[in-house]
């Protein structure tokens, strides 16, 4: 019995004694400074991933809601070539039908890729440089030691940039004669407060009747719950032919009733720069696109109301009707 309290008070006294003993001294100050590091430190990586979780949960709905609905986004996004044929009809008031066939063609070389591959990244924060050393460089002791804790610059809180994109790809206008086109594109996303998506994109194109053109949209996405997604669209967009800039302006709202099925809410302004800039249209329209065979033949309905200048601003109907057919990646 003696025994056992001798040794129960051998561990409670003498143990933390030599603990302290083999323990370097710290200065109180020290403590604080390592323990407020650790905290930011921790709070940070909380803080980046709970911000990388929302932000891939934008970036998927935008680019599920682009690639149902045909956009070209969703075919530049693709990781592999896909062909798309349409079948478009179109009845505007007091017109006949419209009818025309497209096609549009995306083709992936990966390998031509890799040596084309155009890219631009923007390093965040202010500080230290990062190590240079190589991912399977060992590192010394005394160089993890040395190397300082980069604090979280306020930019790196509120803002996410994924690289640029560059791509080019050709296809083919079918018409009597056919029409071929060249298209180039460059497009950055970029995510504010972990909720607003912004997708700066310029193309460039050249048809082999119309010449070249420019592009420039510039769309920014709110996704108010799984199923809605809401758009401010902005564009301009200038071609060698008619010499002059239109522009379009408006909300959007994106609708998925299923995963077969979706609705986009649109108002748009249409404007024109000449000797200056004015707008010529406005445009309201409801579009239905449903999935109706297999993974790979869908329907589009666009029935819509337009208030163009040219009719002193009297409301004009026109109904439009889609069959496309995709093939390839899907």
């Amino acid at each position: 019995m003696r025994l056992c309290l001798t040794l129960t008070l051998f561990s409670c006294l003498i143990m933390p004694l030599m603990a302290q003993e083999l323990t370097p001294a710290t200065h109180p100050s020290e403590d604080k400074e390592v323990a407020s590091d650790l905290a930011i430190q921790r709070a940070t990586e909380v803080m980046n991933n709970a911000h990388q979780r929302v932000s891939s949960t934008i970036l998927l709905l935008s680019n599920r809601i682009d690639s149902f609905f045909g956009s070209r986004r969703g075919d530049d996004e693709a990781n592999g070539s896909r062909l798309r044929l349409f079948y478009d009809s179109t009845f505007r008031q007091n017109q006949r039908w419209d009818d025309r066939i497209d096609v549009r063609f995306s083709l992936r070389l990966p390998q031509l890729q890799k040596l084309m591959r155009i890219s631009f990244s923007k390093e965040g924060g202010k500080g230290p440089p990062p190590p240079t050393n190589e991912p399977n460089e060992p590192k010394d002791e005394a160089s993890q030691k040395e190397a300082p804790t980069m604090k979280p610059n306020l930019s790196d809180l509120l803002l996410t940039t994924n690289k640029w994109n560059f791509n080019v790809n050709t296809g083919l206008r079918v018409g009597i004669p056919p029409n071929p086109f060249a298209r180039a594109r460059l497009r950055r996303t970029m995510v504010f407060f972990n909720t607003l998506e912004f997708n700066p994109t310029q193309e460039a194109t050249w048809f082999l009747e119309q010449g070249f053109g420019l592009n420039f949209t510039h769309d920014l996405d709110y996704p108010i719950n799984p199923t809605f997604l809401f758009r401010v669209a902005n564009s301009a967009f200038w071609t060698d032919e008619t010499d002059q800039v239109t522009t379009t302006h408006g909300p959007q709202l994106f609708q998925q009733l299923s995963q077969n099925r979706a609705l986009a809410y649109s108002i748009q302004a249409q404007g024109v720069v000449e000797n200056s800039y004015y707008i010529n249209n406005y445009i309201g329209s409801i579009q239905y696109r449903q999935l109706i065979h297999s993974n790979w033949l869908f329907l589009e309905l666009v029935p819509a109301i337009e208030f163009p200048k040219a009719e002193s601003w009297n409301e004009v109907y026109s109904f439009f009707l889609r069959l496309e057919a995709v093939f390839g990646t899907i």
